[in-house]
């Protein structure tokens, strides 16, 4: 009977989406792989509230150049977007990227 095995198969991808393996995915975001920073990058942390801070990185550009905050996240982490960095950098504009960070 097809329809039987259609709701089985789809049962058990459900609780496959549902493991903690996948869920932490989204929520807890992977270590950043730790490299040197160039000298027109600088990493800082901003305190938030109840001991949470978020971390951020900023791309210097000119000094009188414009700035682009931008906040990122879905698992994402900061350093997904050390090319675009450059990117903007290169165009004349500084950017900021923020990520939150665990206590």
């Amino acid at each position: 009977m097809p329809g039987v095995n259609t709701w089985v198969q789809w049962q058990k991808t459900t609780r496959s989406w549902t493991s903690p393996e996948i869920l932490r995915l989204p929520f807890y975001p992977r270590p950043e792989f730790r490299y040197a920073r160039s000298s027109y990058s600088e990493d800082f942390m901003i305190p938030a509230n109840s001991g949470v801070a978020l971390g951020a990185r900023f791309f210097q550009s000119g000094a009188g150049d414009p700035n682009l905050l931008f906040f990122h996240g879905n698992g994402e982490i900061v350093a997904d977007y050390d090319d675009t960095g450059r990117i903007y950098r290169g165009m004349g504009i500084r950017r900021s990227a923020f990520f939150g960070s665990i206590p």
